[in-house]
C-alpha cells in the first residue's frame, strides 16, 4: 500500500506531505475538514477524477502529531491488490438511522468483503441504530469503523461528501475487498470524575434524567461558567455510560 498525504490551510492552499504519487490513479482518497470553500474541495476533486473521494466536516483535524482547526487533511491510497466500493444514502430523519444502515451494507454486502469505513451526518443521526443497521446486513465478523462528521462546535450542520462535494444529511460508506488486513482502535483519554447515576429517563440516543432529575440541570452544575456556552461546552464533559452489570463504560 502506498498514500500521500495532503493537507490545505488558508495561508499555503494544498501541501504534499509524503507523496507517493503512483502512475496509476488512487484507489481511495480521504479527508477531513472545517473549511467551508467549496472551490478547495472541488479541486480536490478534480485532481483524483477517477477516484472514490470521500469525506466529512470535522470539529478539528489530526495530521501525523498535529491538532490543526480551519484546516483540510486528505490521504490518497493506492493498495497492492485490494480494491474498495464506495456509497452513500440521504437520510430523511434520525429515525431512519437503522434501515439507512440495512440499505447501505446491503449494497456492499458481497463477497471478500473484509470490511467497511462509515462517515456519517453527525446531527440528524442515531448512531447506535445506524450501527445495527450495518450489522443487521454484515453480521458480526465484519469489521465497521467511522464516525460521525463535525462542525467544531456550532452544532448547526455537518456535511459529508463521495465524490461529490459534501452536503448535509448523508451517510456515506468505503468497502474494503479482497487481500486486505483491517486493525482498529479506540482511545479516548477521558478521565472519569464524580458519581455513578442512573439514567431514569432517555429515549433512543436522547437523554433526559439522571437519578430522576433533569439531565442539563446537571450539567450546569459541572460546568458552572461554561454552561453558557451549552451544547459545545458539553463537548468537553462527555458521559461514560455503562450496561447493566457492565464493568467498563463507552464513552
Amino acid at each position: 500500500m502506498q498514500i500521500e498525504m495532503l493537507y490545505w490551510t488558508s495561508d499555503l492552499g494544498w501541501t504534499s506531505l509524503r507523496p507517493a504519487m503512483p502512475s496509476q490513479p488512487a484507489h481511495l482518497v480521504l479527508y477531513f475538514g472545517q473549511a467551508k470553500q467549496e472551490g478547495v474541495l472541488g479541486s480536490l476533486l478534480q485532481r483524483f477524477p477517477q477516484t472514490p473521494v470521500v469525506g466529512c466536516t470535522s470539529a478539528g483535524e489530526i495530521l501525523d502529531w498535529e491538532v490543526m482547526d480551519n484546516s483540510i487533511a486528505a490521504c490518497a491510497i493506492w493498495f497492492e491488490k485490494a480494491w474498495v466500493q464506495s456509497e452513500w444514502i440521504e437520510i430523511t430523519s434520525a429515525s431512519s438511522s437503522h434501515q439507512a444502515g440495512r440499505e447501505l451494507a446491503h449494497k456492499l454486502a458481497k463477497e471478500e468483503l473484509k470490511g467497511v469505513l462509515v462517515l456519517s451526518e453527525g446531527l440528524n443521526i442515531n448512531g447506535s441504530e445506524l450501527v445495527k443497521g450495518l450489522r443487521s446486513e454484515l453480521g458480526e465478523e465484519i469489521p465497521i469503523v467511522g464516525g460521525l462528521a463535525g462542525d467544531g462546535s456550532h452544532f448547526e450542520q455537518t456535511r459529508v461528501g463521495c465524490s461529490f462535494l459534501p452536503r448535509p444529511n448523508i451517510i456515506a460508506a468505503v468497502g474494503f475487498f479482497g487481500p486486505v488486513v483491517i486493525g482498529h482502535g479506540s482511545v479516548g483519554g477521558w478521565d472519569a470524575f464524580g458519581p455513578k447515576r442512573i439514567i431514569t429517563k432517555s429515549e433512543a440516543n436522547i437523554l433526559y434524567e439522571l437519578d430522576g432529575k433533569p439531565a442539563l440541570d446537571l450539567y450546569k452544575v459541572y460546568l458552572a461558567e461554561d454552561a453558557d456556552k451549552l451544547p459545545a461546552s458539553a463537548l468537553l464533559f462527555p458521559l461514560n455510560v455503562y450496561a447493566e452489570n457492565a464493568e467498563s463504560g463507552v464513552v
